[in-house]
């Protein structure tokens, strides 16, 4: 009998709708029902058993019932098969390698389409005067960074219809952990009530405890009462302000107690001690529950999408924690402080900016990334001149342009040491050292090795001169950020930078004095 192809990939995409394994009559009947036609029993077999063969599916014994699921070899070739079509649909200036050869980081190539702005041109463009900085050494930070950068390019209203939805939504759930709640359609008392009795039953633990002499529950229980102690005082807060002043305030004190629970026990006690972190550290879920008992409460309105309808967006908590922190950071205190009031309040005015919804789903499927990390692969000598060249021409671009003129330790008197000796040793003929003066990846010899114009004392020259003609320029960029501000946030980048540059330059000289004291062969 022909094995018919029609029913073959009948037979797999049921498979993979099932997500299990199925048992030969209803898979007879589904593939029916995919075809809209009868088949006969000899024709699926025989399916079956090509499929079998080739290694698409496996025949599994299950409670004595034969069962058909796919096989291990057909999902890893599908997941082959969908990251060669994305591979091949890449477009070159979407395309963007990161090979820093150091003990923080892996090289990795990343695909982000479209291209973003990069952060000098988002600095420009946005009201703000403001980007994030890219680093692909985490990527989910790095995710949020371009997902902060777009939005940053918002108009003003879409992007504080945005913040005022996710911060609203925080404060909704932080309200609803005071009203009781239904779980599975059982209902339950409201959270504080709930913490309130695990804190009555670690007292009484605790008292009982004490009276057998028993050291390690004592710590246990101390340190449940004081996480609960803290919990409780947190739920207490009247806006969204002083609940994350007094959440970090504390954050510590509960750490220790945690550090304390995991020692004496090995495990949390699930007595209420973990409520404290989901409620500050894991701000996605609260934001995302919040926004689900908004769409609730607003409704079907007409052209509103759902983000419960967007599952995959929510999932990925590193991201949206990032982003919802970059938030909080970005508005001012009087604008955190302005969110506060019952849940029915709070929900009165989260509705007001449920229609943000759009634009947030808009938001985070602005673009799709895709980050491949590399281990012994052999790219190094290729990729440091296809990477850093571009790099370090769109950074010189910048300086001339006068758009780096917050990076203040660019004008100082030891980066403008650094080329001066480079620009002496590519005068004499020799390979300067592999110094850092920024932040960026490359090093003033990998700018003497791999750019056209590295060995030419010209070059260097101009470099020296482009930087002492930028000192004394005026950092601040304009915009809304007050001065003060934006002076202390350049004054705390250039103290991380010289530690980064500092690290470096020691590293360095460690691997001389190393070489230094190798035996030289006799």
């Amino acid at each position: 009998m022909p094995r018919n192809p029609i029913i073959k990939k009948a037979v797999l995409k049921v498979l993979e709708e099932f997500q299990g394994s199925i048992r030969f009559s209803e898979l007879k009947k589904k593939v029916e029902e995919t075809l809209r036609r009868e088949i006969h029993a000899e024709a699926l077999a025989a399916a079956n058993a090509a499929l079998i063969k080739d290694g698409s599916i496996e025949k599994m014994l299950v409670s004595g019932r034969i069962t058909y699921a796919l096989s291990r070899q057909f999902h890893k070739q599908t997941v082959k098969t969908f990251l060669t079509k994305l591979v091949e649909s890449f477009r070159l200036e979407e395309l963007e390698a990161n090979f820093v050869w150091d003990k923080e980081r892996l090289p990795s190539v990343v695909c982000i389409s479209p291209a973003p702005n990069d952060q000098y041109e988002v600095a420009e463009r946005s009201n703000l005067k403001m980007s994030v900085d890219v680093d692909w050494r985490e990527p989910a930070q790095a995710i949020s960074s371009i997902i902060c950068n777009d939005y940053l390019l918002l108009p003003t209203n879409i992007r504080d219809g945005i913040s005022a939805l996710l911060l609203w939504s925080y404060w909704i759930t932080v309200q609803e952990k005071k009203r009781p709640q239904k779980i599975y359609d059982v209902q339950m008392d409201s959270m504080e009530s709930r913490l309130k009795d695990c804190m009555r039953y670690s007292s009484e633990s605790l008292t009982k405890a004490k009276e057998r002499g028993d050291n390690r529950r004592i710590a246990t229980e101390e340190a449940i009462i004081t996480i609960l102690d803290i919990t409780l005082e947190l739920l207490k807060k009247e806006n969204l302000l002083d609940f994350l002043q007094y959440a970090d305030e504390k954050r510590d004190n509960v750490k220790r107690a945690e550090d304390t629970i995991l020692s004496t026990h090995g495990h949390f006690m699930s007595s209420g001690e973990r409520v404290f972190h989901n409620m500050v550290y894991e701000k996605n879920d609260m934001v995302f529950d919040g926004i689900s008992s908004l769409e609730e409460r607003v409704g079907k309105a007409k052209g509103l999408k759902s983000i419960l309808k967007e599952p995959e967006l929510s999932m990925d908590a590193k991201v949206w924690n990032d982003f919802i922190h970059f938030l909080i950071e970005l508005y001012p205190e009087s604008f955190l402080k302005n969110i506060n009031g019952s849940l029915e309040d709070a929900a009165d005015k989260g509705k007001q900016y449920a229609r943000y919804i759009n634009d947030l789903i808009s938001l985070a499927r602005k673009r799709q990334m895709v980050a491949i990390y590399l281990w012994n692969v052999p790219v190094k000598k290729e990729a440091e001149k296809y990477l850093k060249l571009p790099q370090f021409e769109e950074w010189y671009a910048a300086l001339k342009a006068g758009e780096l003129s917050h990076r203040v330790w660019l004008f100082e008197e030891e980066t403008v040491r650094d080329v001066e000796s480079a620009y002496r040793a590519a005068k004499g003929g020799k390979i300067p050292k592999a110094s850092k003066i920024d932040k960026e990846f490359w090093t003033l010899r990998d700018l003497y090795e791999l750019h056209p114009k590295g060995k030419d004392p010209e070059f260097w020259y101009e470099l020296v001169t482009t930087l002492k003609g930028q000192r004394g320029k005026e950092p601040y960029r304009g915009g809304p950020v007050p001065k003060d501000v934006y002076y202390e946030f350049i004054k705390r980048e250039r103290e991380a930078v010289r530690e980064l540059i500092g690290r470096e330059k020691g590293s360095q000289q460690k691997r001389v004095l190393l070489d230094r004291d190798k035996p030289k062969p006799v």
